[in-house]
């Protein structure tokens, strides 16, 4: 079996300038006019103020409550147009991350975004815009004190969930139907660390629906049933608890709603190949157990 190694995750401009990229999320409050790109994924919601964004070339206005989805290897940067208080808040997420829940919500989401080159923005609504401002702050705080990794996550794969959310409905599906807009923004609450271990029963009775009518609903615009889902949803959150190395299998198999070690090991097996040990050391890590 081949070797995998760790993601290498930069920023590069224009000359080659390479910064190496650390964090999750980022305030930004001034004027960063050096055009680059990078090969992870980049949105950012604009707090305060309004300014120039430069995407591929081509100029842009932005202002307050505009969420922003820069896709991997595409330049842009932003020039002010007026000495003013301006903000933006960004939220970083490498391609296997933003993948694996595109892939939730639909498997064809993650081409069809590659394959864009718009400039995608979203003006929010205040609420929206509100609650994205909200969580990112939160991962700011902890990403800026020594709290442990998992409890950035806590706050990190919400947010992201929800961004990727927007961005599905409001470019892939281009619908903003009742139907549509509960159910994506379902499956982006669905896929927290809150609510990824509940049962088929316990999420049948958040969303309020009859089970036939929510399975139908899965159905539709997932292909999957219930139970198909959230198993898939499951296996993809505990890849990331694999991460930390502080939480053993036992705690990660718990933490995602496994009573079961056995079981844990099984189901994570049969859709990844590996043990969760085995994928800990040879596909995170880039060793090989004997």
């Amino acid at each position: 079996m081949a070797k995998k190694t760790k993601e290498n995750v930069y920023t590069e401009n224009a000359q080659g300038y390479v910064i190496k990229f650390q964090e999750y999320v980022n305030r930004i409050d001034y004027e960063s006019n050096w055009n680059h790109k990078h090969n992870y994924w980049e949105f950012f919601l604009v707090t305060e103020g309004r300014t120039y964004h430069y995407f591929n070339g081509v100029q842009s206005t932005i202002q307050e409550g505009d969420l922003i989805l820069i896709k991997p290897d595409d330049y842009h940067y932003i020039k002010f147009i007026e000495p003013k208080p301006y903000q933006h808040l960004d939220l970083y997420a490498i391609p296997h991350v933003f993948q694996n829940l595109c892939d939730l919500i639909d498997p064809e989401l993650y081409s069809f975004l590659l394959k864009q080159d718009i400039f995608m923005i979203i003006h929010l609504s205040k609420k929206d815009a509100s609650m994205i401002q909200e969580m990112i702050n939160d991962i700011y705080i902890y990403q800026s004190s020594s709290q442990s990794n998992s409890l950035i996550h806590t706050y990190y794969y919400p947010c992201l969930s929800k961004m990727v959310s927007l961005v599905a409905q409001h470019f892939f599906f281009n619908s903003t139907s009742e139907e549509n807009m509960f159910f994506y923004s379902f499956l982006a609450k669905i896929n927290t660390p809150q609510y990824i271990s509940c049962s088929v029963e316990e999420i049948v009775a958040l969303s309020n629906y009859s089970q036939r009518n929510l399975c139908r609903l899965f159905k539709k615009h997932t292909g999957k049933t219930i139970k198909e889902y959230l198993t898939t949803a499951r296996i993809n959150y505990s890849i990331e608890l694999l991460r930390n190395k502080n939480l053993s299998i036992l705690e990660i198999s718990v933490m995602i709603g496994y009573n079961s070690l056995s079981h844990y090991i099984t189901t994570f097996k049969k859709h990844t190949g590996f043990s969760p040990q085995k994928y800990r050391y040879e596909v995170i890590d880039g060793k090989f157990l004997k």
